[in-house]
């Protein structure tokens, strides 16, 4: 749990130190994009265990509405609902993401379609969202934080 904590406050820190409101930065832009893909494609097409493989084992995600989900499992099961529950077309557009070292973030608009509730008509659901990422011992990038919130 320490080690989560010493992540979370570094970027944190990144955040505040290389985060402008009025410029984008493009350190670990690349990278982020490889990360979106991936997590778009496994998202529009229903794979949540290779969503999963995108977090850390001991990630932790808050869908902004309060509650904390810790584990991949957790997390998996928690996009499996939103998969049944109809949503497609998940779309993540960077607004900001720096790297420093082994530690990546981003910040980025996320949109993604469902169904209302008369089935009819489609519902377009985003809004931001903020994801930590460090790099394992394979050198693949892992989320250890996610986070969003809903407009």
């Amino acid at each position: 749990m320490k080690k989560q904590l010493l992540i979370v406050l570094q970027a944190i820190c990144l955040l505040g130190l290389f985060n402008s409101a009025s410029a984008e930065s493009d350190h670990g832009t690349p990278a982020v994009a490889g990360i979106n893909q991936s997590w778009n494609a496994a998202f529009n097409s229903g794979d949540m265990d290779t969503l999963a493989t995108l977090y850390a084992e001991d990630a932790i995600l808050s869908a902004g509405d309060g509650a904390v989900i810790k584990g991949r499992e957790a997390i998996q099961a928690l996009f499996q609902t939103f998969i049944d529950g109809g949503f497609h077309d998940h779309t993540i557009d960077t607004i900001s993401a720096h790297q420093e070292g082994d530690l990546l973030y981003q910040v980025a608009h996320w949109q993604v379609l469902g169904k209302q509730t008369d089935e009819a008509q489609m519902l377009t659901v985003g809004g931001i969202l903020t994801s930590i990422y460090k790099r394992d011992q394979q050198g693949n990038w892992k989320a250890v934080v996610h986070t969003w919130n809903a407009k």
